[in-house]
This record gives structure tokens, sequence and C-alpha cells, in this order.
């Protein structure tokens, strides 16, 4: 893998030379039997529970903990960044944040300060085993280092807390020095003066209302949850569903089918409630279903002609799919405006 003191030359030199930004640097190394000994796994995990069984891994579960804990990630955050591992590695499962903060929160992690503060690139792995974090010097004296990794590596933010780079090194070829100096750069185009530069694109959560597809940007979705019961509330919007207990706060639920003038139709399984924040406050919305968190090229998406809906206002633009479809991007704050 190379020698040793050139890497840690490499290492040092581009910390120093990125001593301005707020981004601290990473690596994950994942062994692909781990993936193999996922359902084995459950199935002791599981042996004997009563209720939900469990769907993750005890040590995925730490394995993200190690994350949270090194590089300040919010349990959200935890959610987007497997989001965009299981494109890099499509072994990776995605659970939402609420599983990784109920099942996260009751182990007992301890590392290090000098591991969790300092400005050294580390080591986050996985395997069979067991979850680690290590910094370069102790990975490389460890019978570790010499395994079949899956190799991902990282930079983050510390300002903001929202990873700038991401990238799977998939040339065997390539040393780990001249992988890490390319993210590194990678990382800095995506920094400037403290903040992320907005990538040309809009990341949206998919979901459907009869046969139309809706987006609506990521980053004001709470969170997802199954149809649950609503208590009415007198003299509310025609369109207002009830309320609801979210976690002790009082939220008011909208039926969009309703809003929309849709016809109504018996909920089902399928049947949805996004919890969204436009405006700092929380909102839930009933969809028929929730199909995906979809990335768009800002190219893709256009204006719509006021003659072409009815309730244009609500109308942020037009997504053109790969298939031909069309996805309508709403307006949160004009849609639930009256909520």
């Amino acid at each position: 893998m190379g020698n040793t003191n050139k890497k840690e030359m490499e290492y040092g030199r581009n910390l120093v030379e990125c001593d301005e930004n707020p981004v601290r640097h990473g690596e994950l190394y994942i062994d692909p039997g781990f993936f193999e000994n996922w359902d084995k796994e459950l199935e002791l995990l599981n042996k004997g529970k009563v209720g939900r069984k469990f769907q993750f891994p005890t040590q995925f579960i730490r394995f993200l903990m190690l994350m949270h804990i090194r590089f300040h990630l919010s349990y959200r955050h935890l959610e987007g960044f497997l989001e965009e591992l299981s494109q890099l590695v499509p072994e990776v499962r995605v659970t939402d944040y609420t599983n990784i903060y109920k099942r996260g929160t009751k182990l007992q992690i301890l590392i290090s300060s000098a591991m969790e503060e300092g400005e050294e690139p580390i080591i986050i792995a996985i395997n069979s085993s067991g979850a680690k974090i290590a910094n370069r010097r102790e990975w490389m004296g460890e019978a570790w280092e010499d395994m079949d990794w899956i190799r991902v590596h990282l930079s983050v933010n510390m300002e903001t807390n929202e990873i700038v780079s991401l990238e799977r090194v998939t040339d065997e070829t390539v040393e780990d020095d001249v992988a890490f100096n390319d993210i590194i750069e990678d990382a800095e185009e995506n920094v400037g003066e403290g903040e992320i530069k907005k990538r040309d694109e809009a990341i949206l959560v998919v979901f459907t209302l009869a046969d139309g597809l809706y987006g609506v940007d990521v980053s004001q979705v709470r969170e997802i949850t199954s149809m649950q019961e609503t208590a009415p509330v007198p003299n509310s919007p025609y369109y207002v569903d009830g309320v609801i207990n979210l976690m002790g706060q009082v939220t008011t639920v909208t039926d969009l089918r309703r809003r929309f003038g849709l016809d109504e139709r018996e909920r089902d399984d399928n049947t949805r409630i996004i919890i969204v924040e436009p405006e700092g406050v929380p909102i839930g919305m009933v969809v028929d279903s929730v199909s995906e968190v979809l990335r768009m090229p800002a190219d893709d998406i256009e204006p719509v002609p006021d003659l072409v809906v009815a309730d244009a206002d609500y109308v942020k633009g037009v997504g053109k799919l790969g298939d031909g479809r069309l996805l309508i991007l709403l307006d949160l704050e004009k849609v639930l405006a009256a909520s």
C-alpha cells in the first residue's frame, strides 16, 4: 500500500494547506463479507424477540454511531449519508434517522477524545467481527490493513456538519495518498468561506397522488411516517385531516388529495404522512405513497406556464424524468400557507 512515511508526509501536507477550512477528512473501510453475513446476524439478533424485528445488525448501527461521534453528523445527516453511500456501495441498506437514533443511543460507545476531536484523518472500518475506529498509524499496524476492503473517502464540513465529498476508490492501482489528495481537492472546491457551494441539482422526496408524481426538497422534510389516526379539529379548512401527536408536539395534518381537488380514495398500507417544516413548524401531508429520494439536475427542471396548472402558484417547476414522465415540484410555503 505504499511507503508509510510518504503517506504521513502527504497527509500532513494537505492538512496544513486545508487548515483554514472547516473540513475534516476520513476513510471508510467496509468488508464485503459483512453483507454476506447480514441475514445470519439478524437471525441471531431477532431470535426470541417479540414485536417488530430488527432489520439492521448492531455492528452496522455502531458503525453509523462512530460516524455520528467523529464527524458530528446529525441523525438526519446520517440518513442522507446512507443514501449517498448506497449509490457508491449498492450492498448498503438504508434506514431512517429515527431508527438510527433509537438503536444507536442504546449502545455504549467510548472513543478517546483525541480520536473524536483530532484533526488527523481517521479510519472507520466494519467487518463481521465488529466496527472499529483508528488513526492511520494504528491501522497500518493491524492485520485488518491487508484485507480486501471496499474503500470510501469522505470529507465533512464541520461548521455545517454536512458531507462535502464522498468517493469510492475503485482503482486498486491508485495509492492511498493520491486518492486522498484528489478527494481533498474535491472537498475544497465545494467549500467557500465556510459555506458549501450549491450544486446544480435538486434532491427531492418523490411521492404519488392519484396518477401524478410530485416532489419536495429533501431539506424541508423532517420525517415520513405510516398513516395514523388523526383527531379532527372543528371549523378547520376542508383539506385539514386533523392533528396528531408527533413526539409530544401537536401537529396539523393536511390531506393533499383534498387540497388539490382530487377524488378521495381509501387509505391503505402505502399511505404515508410526510412531515415537513417549510417555515420551521412541522406540518403533515397525507400522500398515496412515497417512492424514492431523487437527485435531479437543474437543467431537467423547467418553469410551468400558468395555463397548464390551475393552481400554478403551488408549483415551483416541472422536472423531466428519464422515462418521459413529469415530476411536479411543489412550493410548500404556498401549498400549506393556510394550514
